[in-house]
């Protein structure tokens, strides 16, 4: 039986883009929850100021799922 190497790409893919888009919005809405229940204004401000923080903390999230594509986890 031969393996799809192009549909094992669109896996890897998918894991990692999807962890990172996961850990992307969850970083932001918790940051952007706490800082309005705190009483902060300018919420928008706030966020165009951290993109970069939430960014980065994010890029573990595609490393996470190319780790789970890498060992096969599912």
């Amino acid at each position: 039986m031969k393996i799809n190497k192009t549909k094992s790409f669109i896996v890897m893919l998918y894991l990692s883009c999807s962890f990172f888009l996961a850990v992307f919005l969850m970083c932001m809405i918790f940051q952007v929850l706490g800082y309005w229940v705190g009483g902060g204004k300018e919420i928008f401000h706030f966020i165009s100021d951290n993109i970069g923080m939430y960014l980065k903390i994010s890029t573990s999230g595609f490393l996470a799922g190319f780790m789970f594509w890498l060992f096969g986890i599912r």
